[in-house]
């Protein structure tokens, strides 16, 4: 146990810290709950308990202490919080001529300090994408639409062709039977070469297919559509997802009214379309004052 505990400190001493935190935030939340996270231990490991008093106790805590806490406050890139959120960032910034947008993973927050992540960033330009349909949270059907296959299956298919691309040369080696041990193993290595290069070209000649006959050719149309139908384009995707989900065993975690708005250089941030709380019919007044106010 304590093998394992020393190697996860070691592990953890090396990660960056969170971008919202610094080592001070860090020592004072130290500070602040080390008494809670040595109640929790002593919960946890209360039938190891008197191997770990036989043994530094202090130092145990002090690395236990260190772990819970950078598991909320450090980077670790092969943890991924199952209940997670997101908010996406995008438009124009005073001196920037195309868009651009950042997406934030969020998690919850520690003594009033947000977790969050950067998941990912990107914009327009005219050198190497002029246009781009970016979906975020459940894009699967989005993307079934822009590259014309379904992602999940699209991940079987290749996940299952490596399966069988690795494991085929030992099965064309084993009925050799006039071959030695030794003349085995270099034909499984010279087979198992061929086989890469073989699986690689078929998922280049796939990613090249998806691009130029499905792909391009939307962004290209993308390109050239006025805002008021990028708008349209735009909610019908997400009624897609919508569909999807209604139609399926899946939750229906998207649906209802969709808001969607348009942000351009020119005219800022447009609503095209945006729900209430109460019905418009019933609150004439409001609705007058509204449009007056951002008139």
């Amino acid at each position: 146990m304590f093998r394992i505990i020393n190697l996860h400190y070691d592990n953890w001493l090396k990660l960056e810290l969170r971008p919202s935190f610094t080592d001070s935030d860090f020592d004072l939340l130290l500070k602040l709950y080390q008494e809670d996270i040595e109640e929790l231990c002593k919960a946890v490991f209360q039938k190891l308990f008197p191997i770990i008093q036989s043994q530094n106790q202090g130092e145990f805590y002090k690395k236990i202490q260190y772990i819970s806490l950078s598991y909320f406050l450090k980077i670790n890139p092969n943890l991924s919080p199952a209940n997670d959120s997101g908010v996406v960032i995008t438009g124009f910034g005073e001196d920037e001529i195309f868009p651009s947008y950042i997406a934030y993973k969020i998690w919850g927050k520690v003594h009033d300090t947000i977790l969050y992540s950067e998941h990912s960033h990107g914009g327009v330009n005219l050198q190497s994408q002029s246009a781009g349909i970016i979906p975020f949270a459940q894009d699967d059907m989005v993307k079934s639409f822009i590259e014309g296959i379904e992602p999940n299956f699209q991940n079987l298919i290749f996940s299952t062709l490596d399966e069988l691309f690795k494991k085929y040369p030992e099965y064309i080696v084993e009925i050799m039977t006039n071959l030695s041990d030794s003349d085995k193993k270099i034909m499984i290595q010279v087979l198992s070469e061929k086989s890469n290069l073989i699986f690689s070209d078929f998922l280049q000649k796939m990613m090249d297919y998806k691009k130029s006959v499905n792909i391009a050719p939307i962004l290209q149309v993308v390109t050239n559509l006025p805002k008021d139908e990028l708008a349209a384009m735009a909610e019908a995707l997400l009624n897609l997802t919508s569909f999807k989900r209604r139609v399926s065993m899946s939750a229906e975690t998207v649906g209802g009214p969709i808001d969607v708005a348009v942000i351009s250089k020119g005219d800022g941030f447009i609503w095209i379309k945006r729900k209430f709380y109460f019905d418009p019919k019933l609150n004439a007044r409001y609705i007058a004052h509204y449009y007056q106010e951002n008139d």
